[in-house]
């Protein structure tokens, strides 16, 4: 279970990524400690044995139960809150291995980001995507 804590900081607010959720086999009710505090997400994927930010949709996390969770918890007030614009910013790849291996059969990182961004299109359509 997410651990609930305060911090007395007008610069800290909450980014949740739903990968690490995943890694550390948190289900979507862990994100209620969280309610109303965040402002950000990474939308990352994998195995749910180690933080690999692979192809959106082509591991195990479980995404739109996260998503939906995190609009349940007040992402869009709680952002607002603070005068700011709720983002979710997709994460793939990493420093040490790059993009090899994500997709298979390309590279390109533009293929790779229209993927991700197809993949959550389908299957979170309540998204708003600025592509």
């Amino acid at each position: 279970m997410i651990p609930h804590c305060e911090v007395d900081s007008d610069y800290v607010r909450a980014n949740v990524d739903l990968g690490h959720l995943n890694v550390c086999g948190e289900g979507t009710e862990a994100l209620s400690n969280l309610e109303g505090l965040v402002i950000h997400a990474h939308i990352s994927d994998n195995d749910g044995h180690a933080d690999t930010n692979g192809l959106i949709g082509t591991g195990t996390t479980p995404i739109r139960a996260y998503i939906e969770a995190l609009e349940d918890y007040g992402i869009d007030k709680a952002a607002r809150s603070y005068g700011v614009e709720p983002v979710a910013a997709i994460e793939v790849g990493s420093l040490s291995t790059g993009l090899e291996g994500l997709a298979g059969d390309t590279q390109d990182p533009d293929e790779i980001a229209r993927r991700c961004v197809s993949y959550l299109l389908r299957e979170v359509p309540t998204l708003e995507i600025d592509a």
